[in-house]
């Protein structure tokens, strides 16, 4: 899922990017203010999933599985 989420992430930063080089910088207040809630989307997405890997989230996932699988 991470690494899903993390290739959204590239590709969407790396066509937003590569569209404002080619259109040369102009853009309308609508598509900037549309750029701009996609980017705090994507930012949002990344945050979750490298806050759930990497915070309690996991740790309190295993702990509940390795309880589950102690009681068989």
């Amino acid at each position: 899922m991470v690494k899903l989420v993390f290739a959204q992430f590239m590709i969407s930063v790396t066509g937003i990017g590569a569209a404002m080089v080619f259109m040369g910088w102009q853009i309308s207040n609508t598509t900037n203010s549309i750029l701009v809630m996609v980017l705090q989307a994507e930012i949002a997405a990344m945050s979750t999933c490298v806050g759930y890997y990497l915070g309690s989230s996991q740790g309190s996932a295993m702990k509940s599985m390795a309880a589950a699988l102690s009681q068989k």
